[in-house]
């Protein structure tokens, strides 16, 4: 009896090395860069170094420049004050140095990016699904963060990136036109016919992640959370051309205290392809946002927020909206299986962060899960609600 007790402590103890161990801990290295920076080109070359690598996820963020957005803009003004060439890795604090290499010295990248490889995940990030929706109008990206240690009440936020693997169409400044030997050497100054590789296109939680996306106060080893990001797919996107980053962030005040906790990447028109199996990802919180292309006008996008409480509920409901435009808003309430249980109501939202009273407008509804929509002219949000 106690021979096999031992055989079964065993296999059990393999089979959880064996699960851990398919999770694995990804780095995010982000080139801040601009087209009007001839010491640029520099650092795609050391890029190359660790490029053959699946566990490295390169993006790079421009700044002044025409393919800046404002999430880029604020990450460089956080970290460099603009100035580039520089690295983030993991957005993660080395010997009192969060910018690796505020310049080209590239063994200092890749030291610091073995060191982030080197460290057990603390977290396992997943895609969920990713479906077209809305008439294939929208692009919805359901997201699963499972905690593999706890984190407390820690702020940690789920954001997602929109790449572009590759961008041509715009001319790139190059000091190394004439350094023998380079391999931008007689390229021209500026190279016209550039390819930037890993544009950063947006950020849908923001620079520094989506405020709220995970809820609770003490976060617990072995919880899972989810969200869902929903968007309007641009005209003129090619589909094996974009790449979504999906990532978990630790925020703090102290940018000492930041970091990319884990993230993950899949091709855009793979992941379309995909037979998700991901029941009820309707019933996550959803952010809606928009998307900018290159030479839009960057004017603030910040992600609509949407905060229900007390939930659970037993009676009257609150909601607060965050980063809204002053416009009419409907809110409805429907069961889990599409039933409308509370008619639209209209309310007229005079500043960017309201509170919506729906106090006794639920009072009479039975116990059960139910789906809160709140809607405008561009955005449908969905909210679970629990009556008790």
């Amino acid at each position: 009896m106690i021979k096999y007790i031992s055989v079964f402590i065993i296999q059990y103890l393999l089979l959880s090395v064996f699960v851990q161990a398919q999770i694995n801990k990804k780095v995010l290295v982000e080139n801040i860069s601009g087209t009007w920076c001839g010491l640029c080109p520099e650092a795609d070359v050391i890029l190359s170094q660790i490029n053959n690598n699946e566990n490295i996820i390169n993006v790079s963020l421009h700044v002044e420049d025409q393919l800046e957005i404002e999430e880029t803009a604020d990450i460089g003004d956080e970290y460099t004050g603009g100035g580039v060439p520089a690295f983030l890795i993991d957005r993660h604090k080395f010997d009192n140095n969060i910018v690796v290499s505020y310049g080209l010295e590239s063994e200092n990248v890749v030291a610091a990016v073995n060191e982030r490889l080197n460290e057990v995940p603390k977290i396992a990030v997943r895609f969920r699904e990713v479906k077209l929706v809305n008439n294939n109008q929208h692009l919805r990206v359901a997201l699963e963060a499972e905690l593999l240690e706890n984190y407390g009440n820690n702020d940690l936020r789920f954001n997602l990136m929109i790449v572009q693997k590759e961008l041509g169409g715009y001319p790139q400044s190059n000091f190394f036109d004439h350094i023998d030997g380079h391999p931008y050497q007689g390229t021209g100054n500026p190279i016209q016919n550039y390819v930037h590789k890993n544009v950063v296109l947006d950020m849908l939680g923001g620079a520094w992640g989506s405020y709220g996306s995970f809820v609770g106060n003490q976060l617990q080893k072995g919880d899972k959370f989810y969200y869902n990001y929903e968007f309007v797919i641009p005209n003129n996107w090619g589909w094996d051309n974009i790449e979504l980053i999906a990532m978990v962030q630790q925020y703090n005040e102290a940018e000492t205290n930041r970091n990319i906790l884990n993230l993950e990447k899949i091709n855009m028109q793979n992941a379309l392809q995909i037979n998700w199996d991901a029941d009820n990802t309707n019933n996550s919180d959803t952010a809606m946002v928009s998307i900018l292309q290159p030479n839009e006008n960057a004017q603030s996008r910040a992600t609509l927020l949407v905060n229900v409480f007390p939930n659970p509920s037993s009676d009257g409901i609150k909601v607060q909206l965050l980063n809204w435009p002053s416009q009419t808003i409907y809110v409805s309430l429907v069961s889990d299986s599409g039933q409308k249980i509370l008619d639209k109501k209209t309310f007229l939202l005079q500043s960017p962060n309201e509170l919506v009273d729906l106090n006794g407008s639920v009072s009479d509804v039975q116990a059960g899960l139910y789906l809160l929509k709140i809607e405008n002219e561009q955005t449908n949000i969905v909210k679970k609600v629990i009556i008790k």
